[in-house]
């Protein structure tokens, strides 16, 4: 994998970890992800009032918000404005970029870790995934944004995984099981946001459900 910190490449898989510092908004990192699960990335140092934002395209032109983990709190989708460890979700993305949107003062030491494993640790727990087979059959299909819980997907045990893309201004509240609510659902995507269901794979029937009813999910299941 490449990383670039303004233009300058660095083959990471050859050193295994990659460190450097953020201090601009001017600062953008742009990570070549081809053939990698994930990234971990450690912020530490002295800024403050900073926040960082990490988008992934998957046709090298379009960019949304990736799926993450912070490691002090397990929040899913965490914004990146407190030193920390993260989890960033790879797939299906080409490339991955880290901008400055807003720094006070100081400077960012960020250290980078790539993994082609499944396996990883967050707080003090090792969770290991199972890579799936291959699969030939995708399903595609979209269900518009509403106000009352409705199904995106239907009970299958034949899933092997499913993608689900928020192309909304609004969060989508999403549940494994039936009748989702702002109270009653599993987790949240963000606006124009991948997720990914994560291994292994949950088979039974998923509902959604929005603050109003603006915009599509673009749903991908995998038999």
């Amino acid at each position: 994998m490449a990383l670039s910190k303004n233009g300058i490449f660095v083959d990471i898989n050859s050193i295994g970890t990659y460190t450097t510092t953020l201090s601009s908004v001017s600062d953008i990192l742009l990570f070549d992800t081809v053939g990698l699960n994930a990234l971990f990335v450690q912020i530490a140092g002295g800024a403050t009032g900073f926040s960082y934002i990490v988008q992934g395209t998957m046709d090298g032109t379009n960019w949304t918000d990736i799926y993450n983990v912070r490691k002090s709190d397990q929040l899913a989708n965490a914004p990146l404005n407190q030193n920390d460890i993260y989890y960033l979700n790879c797939s299906p993305f080409i490339q991955i970029q880290m901008t400055v949107s807003s720094i006070a003062s100081g400077t960012s030491t960020v250290v980078f870790t790539s993994t082609n494993t499944s396996a990883f640790l967050m707080g003090q727990e090792t969770t290991t995934l199972t890579t799936a087979a291959a699969v030939t059959n995708a399903a595609l299909t979209n269900v518009g944004a509403s106000v009352t819980s409705v199904s995106l997907l239907v009970a299958n045990s034949s899933r092997k995984a499913a993608y689900f893309f928020n192309d909304s201004p609004q969060a989508l509240y999403l549940k494994f099981g039936t009748t989702a609510s702002n109270t009653s659902y599993t987790l949240q995507i963000p606006a124009f946001t991948l997720y990914e269901m994560p291994l292994p794979v949950y088979t039974g029937a998923i509902d959604g459900i929005w603050i109003s009813a603006v915009g599509t999910v673009r749903i991908t299941e995998l038999t």
